[in-house]
This record gives structure tokens, sequence and C-alpha cells, in this order.
């Protein structure tokens, strides 16, 4: 080996030594600017941006739909007792064909009145969607940036336009038209059943006695909770309906249970005359409403009858020209005070029944005849 050789050898390990890092030396890297995972993974700032904005219109739009909700009580509450108001259509439930008709001219009215008045209501919802839409709506384009020709959507901004859309549907189900409009359509179609509580058909000689069939409804009246009571007689053919007259008695009798505690006798009703409103329709029938006994609860003597119970004993019959009484129906409604004065009532579980003489009605017809 030559000596140039040798020296080479030794010098390279020594270079070497001398190129290696210095381990202990002072390195200008620090720890903490090492990115942490929280910054790695934290939003761009146009996405915190977007948050403030979903916030804010939000916020914007709660008022608009609080008095949305406010506004559509109102319309229910205006309609409900617009149409409480009126008076609700009765109907006969019979089998008698033409006498079911007696009340269509009254339904028909009530029908037409209900649709007119829900129409109205409506059309007050509808106007409140799109004023509270249309508030929104401003809303969301003064949030929005300028708006490019090519831009679409009520404000042009994606995602104002996404909150809107949830809004408007917010807002449908806020005013819930749809539930209006049933409603109105099932308070159209609403009336009263008067149920056939009595027809003379099966008392033996009564038709022929009367020259017609008498026939009794009872129902309640929804606005005052009273019973409903109307009287038909349908006369024989060739027996005109002017030909007979209706007369009526009642007798009031208050009950503790089986003890009486008053009985106040049997006096007319219609009260002085005992001779009710009677109405003509066709050729057979002779009609009178609004026969049923009634107690009234404005009067102060009221409040003596809590907790008892009060049975109306009712007679009505038929009489003809000459006054004679022609047969007539016996038959008795119950009336039920509670301890807080709540008044109920029911039919009795004595059935109507046909009585030939009518002698409660009749000592008190003939001094009506004087009249």
């Amino acid at each position: 080996m030559t000596m140039a050789n040798r020296l080479l050898m030794l010098c390279l390990p020594a270079c070497l030594a001398a190129c290696s890092l210095d381990q202990s030396a002072p390195s200008s890297f620090r720890p903490e600017d090492q990115p942490s995972l929280a910054a790695e993974k934290a939003p761009a700032p146009y996405a915190a941006r977007s948050r403030a904005r979903d916030r804010a219109f939000t916020r914007g739009v709660l008022p608009i739909i609080s008095a949305a909700k406010k506004q559509a009580a109102l319309i229910r509450q205006d309609v409900d007792i617009a149409v409480s108001d009126l008076r609700v259509p009765e109907r006969y439930a019979t089998s008698e064909p033409r006498l079911r008709r007696f009340h269509d001219g009254h339904r028909d009215a009530y029908a037409d009145a209900v649709q007119k008045l829900y129409k109205d209501a409506l059309a007050r919802i509808d106007a409140q969607h799109e004023q509270s839409l249309q508030a929104a709506e401003s809303l969301a384009r003064s949030m929005a940036g300028d708006r490019s020709p090519l831009d679409a959507g009520a404000s042009g901004d994606p995602l104002l336009d996404n909150k809107l859309r949830a809004f408007e549907e917010t807002l449908r189900m806020t005013l819930d038209r749809s539930r209006l409009e049933a409603v109105g359509y099932q308070r159209a179609q609403h009336q009263i059943d008067k149920l056939e509580l009595f027809t003379s058909f099966t008392s033996e000689g009564a038709d022929e006695a009367m020259g017609g069939r008498l026939m009794l409804f009872v129902g309640g009246d929804e606005q005052t909770d009273l019973p409903i009571c109307d009287v038909v007689l349908r006369t024989q053919p060739g027996i005109a309906p002017e030909e007979r007259g209706l007369f009526q008695v009642v007798r009031y009798r208050v009950m503790a249970g089986a003890t009486i505690v008053e009985d106040m006798g049997w006096t007319p009703l219609p009260r002085d005359t005992g001779l009710p409103a009677v109405d003509i329709w066709g050729e057979r029938f002779l009609i009178a409403p609004g026969l049923a006994p009634k107690l009234r609860t404005s009067v102060k003597e009221f409040d003596q009858l809590r907790a008892l119970r009060v049975v109306a004993d009712v007679q009505t019959l038929v009489f003809d020209r000459s006054r004679t009484v022609l047969g007539g129906v016996d038959w008795r409604l119950e009336f039920r005070v509670s301890e807080m004065g709540a008044l109920t009532w029911q039919p009795s579980a004595m059935q109507p029944s046909f009585n030939f003489e009518c002698a409660e009605g009749a000592r008190l017809l003939p001094g009506l005849a004087d009249r």
C-alpha cells in the first residue's frame, strides 16, 4: 500500500465523524409548532359563517311563526262562535219518507251558511299564509348576498332557500288549513236527530179513533242541553189536518228518591192556553214543535231543586172541531239537579202509552173553548 493510500484511509473516518450531527446541539424546531389534531379538524371559516346565518334566520322567523299561530287560533275562534250562533237543523228519525223531508229547507240553509263562514275563514288562513311567507322571504333576501341572474330560489342563496322551504312546511302545519276545511265540511252536515219515542200504530184502534197516526219525537238541544219534543199527527185520507187540534197538559212533581216533595198539579202547556203552535204541512200532516216541558235555571227557585229530581208527566191529546177528545199520548221526562246545580234530563223508563180518554187534559179543555 502506498503512502497516499494510507493517508486516505486515516482521514476518511475523521471526516465522517465531523460530518455527523451533534445530538446535543440546540435545534430551531419547537414541539408547539406541530399542528394539533383539533386544529387539523377545525372547520373552514366559511362553515362558521353558514352556521351563523342559519341561526340568525331561525331566530328571525320564530316571531313570524308565533304570530301566524295566534292568528290561526283567532280565526278558528271567530268561525266557531259564528257557527254556534246558528240554529242547528233537526231531522225526524222516522220511517215516514215525507216526514223525513220536513226540515230540508232549514238543513240546506244551515249548510250554506256554515260553508260560507268556513270559506271566509279559509280565505283568512290563506292570506295569513301568504303574509307570513312573504315576511320570511324578505328576511332571507336581506341576509343573502348580491343575486346573480342565474341564481334560483326566493333569495338566490341555496342555504337560505333550503331554510325557507323548511319554514313553509312548518307554517303549513301551524296553520293546518286542511283540518279547518274538514271541520267546516263536517259542521255543514250536522243536524239533530229526533227519535220516534211513540207511534199510535202499535195501539189497536188508536189511529181509527183519532182519524190519523199520532207520533212523538224526542231529541236534545245541543246549545241549551234541554229536551226537544215534537208531536206529529198524520191524518187519514179524506181528513184535513185543519180538522184536528192538539191540546197539552203537564204535571211537575219534585222527588227526593221515591218521596214526593211537591206536586204542582196539572196545568196547560204551553202556559195558559195549552194549545201549541202548529204547522200544517202538505195535505196530511199536523206538526207541533217545541212541546217539551222545561226547567228554568235562571229563576231563584231553581236553587231549591239541588240534589232533587223533577218528574214531568205530559198528556198530549187530539180533538176535533167540536172539541171532542179523540185520544192522545201520555209521556214523561225526568230532570235531575246535582248538588252543584247542574241540570240533566232523560226520557223516563216508563214508555209512552196511548190514552183513549185523556181525562186529565179533557178536564181543562172545555174551559179553553169559551175563550
